[in-house]
Order: structure tokens, then sequence, then C-alpha cells
């Protein structure tokens, strides 16, 4: 068993909690996960909020890995 850092979604994190969680991450040494393009409305949403697409968004961040 492995243990991880996990965020629910781009449109439902702000980018210093995205950070955060990637610092932490990092600390840990262990892996990340986000839930991705699960529906229209995240899709809308970060490109209403940020001009791009949800992984061009975290790719942006380098968010998670």
């Amino acid at each position: 068993m492995r243990v991880g850092v996990s965020a629910w979604a781009p449109d439902m994190c702000s980018p210093e909690l995205l950070r955060e969680l990637r610092s932490l991450q990092d600390r840990l040494d262990t892996i990340g996960t986000i839930h991705l393009n699960q529906i229209w409305g995240e899709v809308a949403a970060v490109q209403a909020h940020h001009n791009m697409l949800p992984s061009q968004f975290l790719g942006e961040h380098r968010l998670p890995q």
C-alpha cells in the first residue's frame, strides 16, 4: 500500500492549493492524483476562470504528477 496526496478537480481548487499539494507531494516523495475532465462543467469553469483547458491549467502549474 502507498499513500498519496489528492485534489478533487481543477475547477474546485485554487492555484495556491494545488501548489501546496504539489509541495506536499514532493516533501513526502509520493504520488499525486486529481480528477480531470470529468464533466463539461469542469472544463467550462476552468476555461472561464483561467482561459485554458484543465489539462493546460495543471501543466502550467506542474500539478500534480
